[in-house]
């Protein structure tokens, strides 16, 4: 068996990660492995807001210089993942089936 990707609304997610809510400039991805006892949850930064990072980072340069920039464009580009999570799976099923 093959990981697969478990989709949820923004409602069920708020429900179920009271803590970990969807943000407005991230979203969470939740990737079952049948053969892990956990379920792994990802937290990325929305295309957006590496747009706009990236078209504001001339900004950068007035505070770290040019380097600054770069690294700014570099990181925006390359790291869309900002937080990696573990979840019980079967904590994870239980609630899923008692927020529908």
């Amino acid at each position: 068996m093959s990981k697969h990707k478990i989709v949820l609304t923004v409602v069920q997610h708020n429900k179920i990660f009271k803590y970990r809510k969807v943000k407005f400039l991230t979203y969470y991805e939740i990737i079952d492995d049948p053969q892990n006892r956990d379920i792994e949850m990802r937290q990325y930064i929305r295309l957006p807001v590496r747009v706009a990072c990236v078209l504001l980072s001339p900004l950068a340069i007035l505070v770290g210089g040019f380097p600054a920039m770069l690294t700014l464009i570099k990181e925006s580009l390359n790291k869309t993942e900002v937080g990696a999570d573990t979840i019980n799976r079967e904590w994870f099923y239980k609630e899923l089936r008692g927020s529908k």
